[in-house]
């Protein structure tokens, strides 16, 4: 795994998923999976409102509730 990542906040984890070309974001995915994990959480794609894309959204698998990082 790239040590750029491990260095990132979680929201800069995500804004660079968010921004990545498509399946471009391998090293972000396994850091934020490792860390979400330790937390109980897992993430998922979500729409982005009425527009074409997505965005990374963390939850907890429990209730299926978005949660704030």
């Amino acid at each position: 795994m790239s040590m750029n990542v491990q260095g990132l906040s979680d929201r800069a984890l995500i804004q660079r998923m968010n921004n990545a070309d498509d399946f471009g974001y391998d090293d972000e995915q396994v850091e934020l999976d490792r860390r979400l994990e330790q937390r109980g959480l897992q993430w998922r794609w979500a729409p982005v409102g009425q527009m074409f894309g997505q965005r990374v959204e963390v939850f907890d698998p429990v209730t299926g509730q978005p949660v704030d990082l």
